[in-house]
């Protein structure tokens, strides 16, 4: 190996353990913030790489002169199925926060409703609404 190449990869090992370190030094709601930052980055990251590099697959496919190969549909077909599970990806994503929404607003609901039932309760003198 070339000089250069193994103080590249001492000086990448050597900014790994920089921030595993300063993580680990980090208070706790510093590192979820920064969490879920990078987490936020990655994702949009990932889904921009991927409606971008499949489209130019297949375009770049459909814009060959050369004979059409086994490995030129089969990178056809993988770069549909890449674009399919995005777009399922993205369904899963926005299903999920619906749910938490949807989720959340109940739990603040039934918070309400149990305050109400104890306020009934009290200026009615019952011990409980069923019986």
């Amino acid at each position: 190996m070339e000089v250069t190449t193994v103080v590249s990869i001492l000086g990448v090992f050597i900014a790994v353990f920089t921030v595993t370190m300063t993580l680990a030094n980090m208070e706790p709601e510093k590192r979820e913030w920064l969490r879920q930052l990078w987490s936020r980055w990655f994702n949009r990251a990932f889904y921009v790489l991927l409606f971008v590099n499949s489209p130019l697959g297949i375009l770049t496919f459909w814009l060959g002169n050369g004979p059409v190969t086994r490995g030129a549909v089969l990178m056809l077909l993988l770069h549909f199925f890449n674009l399919c599970a995005g777009f399922v990806f993205l369904l899963f994503e926005q299903t999920e926060k619906a749910l938490v929404a949807r989720n959340a607003k109940r739990e603040e609901l039934e918070a309400k409703v149990e305050r109400l039932e104890i306020e009934l309760r009290r200026a009615s003198g019952l011990s409980t609404l069923d019986g």
